[in-house]
């Protein structure tokens, strides 16, 4: 799973969420605070994960 800061993926989000759709591969989005980390995932990984 690929790691990107947060402002880079703000910048380039759309670039960003076709890479993760045709992938196939989650992204792991961080900040300053690793709290604030999140998972982007495409919509047809979340859903085989919700059966």
């Amino acid at each position: 799973m690929d790691t990107v800061f947060y402002s880079d993926f703000s910048e380039n989000i759309e670039a960003f969420m076709h890479r993760v759709n045709c992938d196939s591969e989650p992204l792991l989005v961080t900040s300053r605070n690793s709290g604030d980390t999140v998972v982007v995932m495409s919509k047809g990984e979340y859903n085989l994960l919700q059966k």
